[in-house]
């Protein structure tokens, strides 16, 4: 925190100063991300799915990585983390809406690949064992420790696997395109490494003082007219810590779309959910002797249904690829535009404390 250091006290307004300035940091770095990861997949002929859910997704999560660890090793608040992993979950969907008014002619499902079906389901599957590991934690309270860990690991052997298929799956629709020379093709990427590397340090930097920040954003008192709201830790992870650390998904997709590699911008939001929810497994890592599961708060269902429920409606888009729209988007972003609106409303009701 640097204001209180500067001026001696914590005001609401210099949370917010120091909030916005980190969630700058993670779209400035988050930017340089996009124009590597397609080199990289033209070089490497890996192709642009594949880059998309492994390399993008991974150097773009990396703020959730560090919010959502530092909040159980640092403050011990389970729920800061989770919450901002389905709400990061949630709010990387709405991308997909961003994505569709940009591109502007017709509906944008109706121009991807059917393959992104695979990694659409397997967000699915892992979101649900997230969502049972919260029920489960809630009604065997005593054996929370073990459920978490189980769950957890699950969470992970699953992604590994599912992972395994994408790759699989990606290779065989552009093995015919790789006949150039691998090696004269690695020459080409190596003194990207070190940039990369740089921009991981720093998003992550600027993860860990957005988690920092939203923990005490989450705790203070906020007057609003005659009442007095705190916001709390769900709350705060699921909408504000979310969205900031979603940002370099915005900037990644959107600068992928504008270079044309529009399958490369639905894996990154895709992959990213993937890997957002199996950070889970590194939160029960370093909470060590604590079930992750066994503190959450239990409204933190409501975005980890709503993530999945707006999945659900994408699958749909991509099955039965409507060529209709309104106002520049298509009718199954329209819908998943407002499950998640509704679905915030019903989470802010449900979390927000009134004194």
């Amino acid at each position: 925190m640097l204001f209180p250091l500067i001026f001696g006290k914590l005001t609401l307004a210099s949370l917010i100063i120091e909030f916005s300035l980190a969630g700058l940091l993670v779209i400035i770095f988050g930017t340089l991300v996009t124009k590597y990861g397609d080199i990289i997949a033209e070089s490497t002929g890996l192709g642009g799915t594949w880059i998309g859910i492994t390399l993008l997704a991974t150097i773009t999560s990396i703020p959730e990585i560090t919010a959502s660890v530092s909040s159980v090793t640092i403050f011990k608040e389970p729920s800061l983390g989770i919450g901002n992993l389905y709400g990061s979950c949630a709010f990387n969907l709405v991308i997909l809406v961003i994505l569709d008014l940009i591109q502007g002619s017709g509906p944008f499902t109706s121009e991807v690949k059917l393959s992104h079906i695979l990694p659409a389901a397997q967000g699915i599957f892992l979101m649900c064992l997230g969502v049972i590991g919260i029920i489960a934690c809630m009604v065997m309270p005593a054996h929370s420790r073990v459920i978490s860990g189980l769950v957890a690991f699950t969470i992970f052997v699953a992604f590994l696997v599912g992972t395994r298929l994408v790759y699989r799956v990606e290779m065989s629709e552009i093995a015919d395109g790789m006949e150039e020379d691998l090696s004269e093709r690695s020459e080409k990427i190596k003194h990207l490494y070190l940039k990369f590397a740089l921009s991981a340090i720093m998003i992550a930097l600027a993860g860990c003082w957005l988690s920092t920040v939203g923990e005490k954003l989450a705790k203070y008192p906020i007057k609003v007219g005659d009442e007095t709201l705190i916001f709390g830790a769900s709350f705060v992870g699921t909408i504000f810590v979310a969205i900031m650390t979603s940002m370099p998904e915005v900037v990644v997709s959107v600068s992928a779309l504008r270079i044309g590699a529009i399958d490369m911008a639905v894996a990154n939001v895709l992959g990213s959910n993937l890997f957002d929810t199996t950070i889970i497994f590194f939160m029960q890592l370093f909470y060590w002797g604590n079930g992750v599961f066994t503190n959450a708060d239990k409204t933190l269902l409501i975005p980890a249904i709503i993530a999945i429920i707006e999945t659900s409606i994408l699958i749909t888009g991509l099955i039965y690829r409507s060529r209709k729209s309104f106002l520049l988007m298509g009718f199954d972003n329209i819908v998943l535009l407002c499950f998640y609106l509704v679905g915030n409303w019903l989470f802010f009701k449900a979390t927000v404390q009134r004194i």
